[in-house]
């Protein structure tokens, strides 16, 4: 099974409506929207504008919308783990046959260090998924739920470790 990144364009720079500039610290919101050939646009907005301009009618016909704020400097991360568990995530979802409990506890790892921010629980054909943002980067991983016996928990943690040395 193929794990796939969904195409989401980065956020603007700007307010879509009164192209206020967004600068750090800033509350924003992001609207998903589909065009006639069924590509996902976004637009974000100001606080104000997004107030004054949104309805629930306009809200149902998105494909999702959510709110964030602007960080104010780069992302720090906790220790050099966190930079190779993100790159091991990366190298192990462009695998096809890739562990999936290996990416699943990957995504569990980054999101306590802050790398990786959960979006969103959905069900699809069957399974159960989180999509994940990639901090401060407004790109988006959908990973697949995995349940863990806990026999298998210790051989996942080994295979990660070995993965970390090489």
């Amino acid at each position: 099974m193929k794990v796939f990144q969904i195409e989401i364009p980065k956020r603007s720079s700007t307010c879509f409506l009164d192209q206020e500039k967004f600068v750090p610290k800033m509350e924003y919101y992001s609207l998903l929207l589909e065009d006639e050939q069924l590509k996902i646009q976004r637009q974000d907005f100001c606080k104000s504008c997004w107030e004054t301009t949104m309805t629930e009618k306009k809200l149902a016909h998105s494909k999702g919308y959510w709110k964030s704020k602007i960080d104010e400097k780069e992302i720090k991360t906790p220790s050099n783990k966190a930079e190779k568990a993100f790159q091991l995530l990366k190298n192990l979802m462009q695998n096809d046959d890739a562990n999936q409990a290996e990416i699943y506890v990957l995504a569990i790892l980054l999101a306590h260090f802050r790398r990786l921010i959960l979006r969103k629980e959905f069900e699809e054909d069957g399974n159960s998924f989180h999509l994940y943002e990639i901090a401060r980067q407004d790109e988006f991983i959908k990973v697949r739920v995995v349940q863990l016996p806990p026999q298998e928990i210790e051989s996942i943690q080994k295979s990660l470790a070995n993965k970390f040395k090489s």
